[in-house]
Formats: structure tokens, sequence, C-alpha cells
């Protein structure tokens, strides 16, 4: 059984769907985003019989547009924010309540796997990084790469037979039928938006860019 870990709006529901369509392997989703430990991997190997972590990342800029956008969808389910834009705010006002404190935790959740996984536990199963916009440009060599990593079953030979989904995965690991605009993500589009909020000179400071560039991410300039 493979274990998906990741921040929100990082790709985890799509990794576990392509995972579900192209190979026969069981997948595990992480339930609760919090900052794991050496003991708390060990108990998940131990309780679930986990033989690899998938860490899902996706560029800060993307995540964070990705995350306004989502929060708007579901605004009821988050405190109200009192200042101009009740998504973020403006720069010189703060990220607001919700937008601030899922920076924080990004930062200390991409840290600490970064520290487990340099220090190389014998007790620890391989942990396998999938940036988002890597995934989405080349799909096949991910998923040769996960397969041979992880020594997966796939469902369909030979690779340029491997499928990309048909649509959009959804939290449950179902496939919607909305389209997927990959150059929205690989083409960096969502600056765009960002930039209309002004929030990126807010974002630059609060964000742990010495973590961010770890997984190769770098400031805008």
């Amino acid at each position: 059984m493979l274990q998906i870990l990741g921040a929100r709006r990082t790709g985890t529901n799509y990794v576990e769907a392509l995972l579900k369509h192209n190979f026969h392997v069981e997948v595990r989703r992480e339930k609760k985003h919090y900052v794991w430990s050496r003991y708390e991997i060990e108990k998940q190997v131990a309780e679930h019989g986990i033989q690899g972590f998938i860490l899902c990342v996706k560029n800060p800029y993307a995540w964070l547009d990705s995350m306004i956008r989502w929060r708007n969808k579901c605004a009821h389910n988050w405190k109200p924010y009192s200042g101009p834009d009740p998504a973020i705010g403006t720069a010189e006002q703060g990220a607001g309540y919700f937008t601030e404190d899922q920076i924080q935790i990004w930062c200390s959740y991409y840290g600490c796997w970064d520290t487990i996984d340099k220090a190389h536990f014998a007790s620890v199963p391989p942990i396998f990084v999938v940036r988002y916009e890597t995934l989405l440009a080349n799909l096949r060599s991910v998923m040769w790469e996960l397969r041979h990593g992880f020594n997966l079953e796939p469902k369909y030979e030979p690779l340029y037979t491997w499928k990309d989904l048909p649509g959009r995965a959804n939290v449950n690991g179902g496939i919607t039928k909305q389209t997927h605009d990959r150059t929205y993500f690989l083409e960096g589009k969502y600056m765009k938006s960002l930039k209309d909020r002004g929030v990126l000179p807010f974002f630059d400071r609060v964000m742990r860019w010495d973590i961010a560039k770890l997984y190769g991410y770098e400031p805008a300039q």
C-alpha cells in the first residue's frame, strides 16, 4: 500500500486517481495535514502496512491561487475575514485568518518532510516527491518512475498506452467530466490573478522560500 501526502490543493486527488487508473495498487490518502515525525511514520507503517510515501507539492504561487479559489467555493466552512478582500486581504493588511494560517502550515509541513527524507531512517519507507508541474508536463515519465520506484504492476503495457484521466479528479478519488487546463499552471497564468489582488508582496514575506527552494521553487522576480 502507498500513502499519498501533501498540503491541500497540491494534486493529491489527481495522483490518487492516476495511480488507481494505471496500476494495480492500494492507495491511502492522508486524512489530516499535520507536521509528521519519524514516530508518526513508523506508526502508519505498522498500522496500515505502508510500503512507500508519495509527497505532492505545487508551485507556492499556484498553490496560493488554488487556495483562494477553493476558499471562495466553500467560504461557509471558514471563519469570516473582515478585510477588504474576503479571500485574502490586501498586501499590506495581511492574508486574513484562513490563508495566513495555511501558509504557515505549508512551511512547517514541507520543512518536516524534507528533514525526514534527508535523515534516511532505516525504518522509513521510500519517499517520492511529485511536483504538480512535472506531473502535468511529463506524465509518462513520472508514472515510469513510480512504477519502478515502488515495483507497481501496471494495468496497461507498453508505456505509451498509460493513460491520463479523462476529466478532473475529485476528493473521493473519482473522475469528473470537467476538463483540466494544464496551461494555467504550466505557463504561470495564475500570476495575473495574484497580481490583480495585490497579494504578492505579503505572500513573499510570509512564505519560507528557503523551504520552497528545497523543492525547486523560487520567488518571482
